[in-house]
């Protein structure tokens, strides 16, 4: 039975994919001398807007749930290994090794989104089951937590990379603690705040952040690596601003056929993010037009080029290879159930 895709939340879906791409063209050119004063404002607001991207996807993440299906993880390996690999392709001209490096990349946990993710599909049904019969005064004290411990302290902390939990979040313990956070919204407050109230829950951390940045940006230059200090991946006021344009999303109604088959695609649009040094280089010039009044029009025509291009690669490819790729699928299934199968009597022993 086809489960029913809500088109809002697709539409977010692509929309965090979107903003992820933002930020991954900004960042080369991010604290960059030539940079005019105003294109340094607008680096700030596709910093803090961008940074919660991943927020919204993984919140959505833990919303629906994710069900354990081995079928889906092998799936996503496929993919992610397949786009990884022309995405190396692209960057090196060709280079073997670089492609067989990208492919070895994932298993190792290089691309540290879908690593995470990974582990995710894994762990999510006791995540799920640990929300759905837990009581509520239980998993407020460990959202708070978490929240505390793995958000609040490593932003304000500044902590490095090597810690338990580093400031920018790109880990798993955040990624936990932001699924958890979605599958509790789901069962504790499925119906949201009012759209005004979702609005202030997105615009005043995002004006306090763009406030803070601005005045850094005030100060001598020795100064401008402060302007990331309370704006990471896990910030709470990061969370927060995503927490109310998750809200905001939800309280759309739209049912969108096109929508929908684009969000099938936003996997392969996030692995082809490294495309986007291609588009730099021969198109768009991000670096060389750091002080232009065009950058923020520059920005969104190259997140959304990468997006249109991947989606036609995506699609040609499943096109060509959907049925291969399918039955790939269904035999490292068989393979894995027969091996969980053999084991089963050790794990029960253990």
């Amino acid at each position: 039975m086809r489960t029913e895709r809500f088109s809002n939340f697709e539409l977010l879906r692509l929309f965090s994919i979107f903003l992820i791409q933002t930020m991954h063209i900004i960042g080369p050119i991010h604290n960059h001398p030539d940079m005019s004063f105003m294109n340094i404002q607008i680096e700030s607001l596709v910093n803090i807007i961008g940074n919660t991207g991943v927020t919204c996807f993984v919140l959505l993440s833990g919303w629906f749930g994710i069900k354990r299906d081995i079928g889906k993880f092998f799936n996503l390996l496929i993919v992610s290994i397949v786009y990884s690999m022309l995405t190396a392709a692209c960057l090196s001209g060709g280079d073997i090794k670089s492609i067989l490096m990208s492919a070895w990349g994932i298993l190792c946990y290089k691309n540290w989104f879908i690593g995470c993710y990974f582990v995710l599909m894994f762990i999510a049904p006791w995540l799920n089951e640990s929300v759905d019969k837990g009581d509520r005064d239980s998993i407020r004290k460990l959202l708070a937590t978490l929240i505390i411990a793995i958000g609040l302290i490593p932003t304000l902390t500044h902590a490095p990379n090597g810690s338990v939990v580093f400031w920018h979040g790109k880990c798993i313990a955040w990624i936990v603690t932001l699924y958890l956070t979605g599958r509790y919204l789901r069962r504790y407050h499925p119906d949201g705040p009012s759209t005004a109230t979702a609005a202030k829950m997105m615009l005043t951390p995002m004006g306090f952040l763009f406030l803070f940045r601005f005045c850094v940006s005030l100060l001598p230059a020795r100064f401008s690596g402060l302007r990331d200090y309370l704006s990471g991946d896990s910030s709470p006021l990061i969370m927060l601003e995503a927490i109310g344009i998750f809200y905001m999303f939800k309280s759309l109604n739209i049912k969108s056929g096109t929508i929908n088959y684009m969000a099938k695609s936003v996997f392969p649009i996030y692995l082809m993010g490294g495309a986007i040094a291609l588009l730099d280089k021969h198109i768009y010039h991000i670096s060389d037009n750091s002080g232009s009044m065009m950058l923020s029009l520059l920005i969104v025509a190259d997140a959304a080029t990468i997006m249109l291009a991947a989606t036609v690669i995506d699609k040609t490819y499943y096109l060509l290879f959907g049925t291969l790729q399918q039955r790939m699928v269904m035999q490292m299934t068989r393979l894995y159930e027969k091996a969980k199968t053999l084991t089963a009597p050790l794990i029960r022993k253990f």
